[in-house]
C-alpha cells in the first residue's frame, strides 16, 4: 500500500513542481515500509525515476511505530539520510518519553500530535509545557509542526510558542489536488 500512495505522491508533487513551484510533501510510511528492506532501494529509484530533488519529499513515520520497531525506524532513517531525504516524526508527544526517541532517531521535523492543539486555547499551564517542548526540540536542531489547529484562536496561541509549521483545517481542509496557493493568505 505504502509503495501505491508514494507514486502517486510523487506524480503529483512532479506536476505540481513543473509548473515552477517548489513545493514539498509529507509522504506518511506504515511500520510494514519500516521493516522492509526492499523499500528503500525500491524508493531511491522512484525517487529518480520522478526526477525529484530528495529534499522535495518528507518521509513521515508515526510515533508508535518509531517506538514499537525502533531498530528498524534507526535504520530507515538513516538509510533516508543517506539518500538525502528528510524525515518526520508525526503524532509526537503521545508516547510515556518521547524525547527518548531522538536518542536513536535523527528526524528533520517532529509533528507533535494534534491534542496538543486541542488542549492549548484557554490553558497557560499547557501554553507553557508546550512552548518549552517547540523550543527543546529547536534548540536539537529540529522543526517543528503541529496538527489539529482548527481555529484563528489556536493558531494566535501557537504562534507564541515559536512552531515553525502549522496543519488544520484553519489554514485548509484537505484537498484532492495540491493546488492550494499560500500566497494568497500569507
Amino acid at each position: 500500500m505504502d509503495r501505491s500512495i508514494v507514486l502517486s505522491a510523487f506524480k503529483a508533487l512532479s506536476e505540481r513542481r513543473e509548473t515552477g513551484g517548489k513545493a514539498k510533501l509529507f509522504i506518511n510510511i506504515s511500520h510494514k515500509s519500516i521493516s522492509d528492506e526492499t523499500f528503500l532501494p525500491w524508493f531511491s529509484l522512484a525517487l529518480k525515476a520522478a526526477k525529484l530533488p530528495s529534499d522535495a519529499v518528507i518521509i513521515q513515520i508515526h510515533e508508535n511505530d518509531t517506538t514499537s520497531y525502533i531498530k528498524q525506524a534507526t535504520s530507515f532513517t538513516k538509510g533516508l539520510a543517506e539518500l538525502h531525504c528528510k524525515t518526520s516524526i508525526n503524532h509526537f508527544g503521545c508516547s510515556l518519553n518521547p524525547f527518548n526517541l531522538l536518542k536513536h532517531l535523527t528526524p528533520d521535523y517532529v509533528k507533535l500530535d494534534g491534542s496538543f492543539a486541542e488542549a492549548i486555547e484557554d490553558n497557560e499551564e499547557k501554553q507553557e509545557e508546550l512552548t518549552e517542548m517547540v523550543q527543546s526540540l529547536q534548540a536539537s536542531g529540529l522543526l517543528t509542526a503541529i496538527s489539529g489547529v482548527e481555529s484563528p484562536n489556536v493558531l494566535a496561541v501557537l504562534w507564541q510558542t515559536g512552531l515553525n509549521y502549522i496543519q488544520g483545517y484553519c489554514l485548509s481542509p484537505p484537498l484532492d489536488e495540491m493546488d492550494y496557493d499560500f500566497s494568497e493568505d500569507f
